[in-house]
């Protein structure tokens, strides 16, 4: 998994590699103990590379894997 972002964007981009047909959910969380949703996408086979919102906050992110 790769995040990009920085102090002067509002945007930060996550982009990983993919299964096709396989669900992904990415999370986030401010302290490592409590995740919430970010979005889910489908695999394609490919590598993966959405754009969320951010706040002026350090996040932590992860994503799983599973159907």
């Amino acid at each position: 998994m790769e995040v990009q972002g920085g102090q002067t964007t509002s945007r930060v981009g996550i982009s990983f590699p993919t299964v096709e047909g396989v669900e992904y959910s990415i999370q986030y969380s401010e302290d490592l103990q409590n995740w919430e949703l970010l979005g889910t996408i489908t695999g394609s086979g490919g590598v993966d590379q959405s754009f969320y919102s951010r706040e002026e906050k350090e996040l932590y992110f992860r994503i799983l894997a599973g159907n």
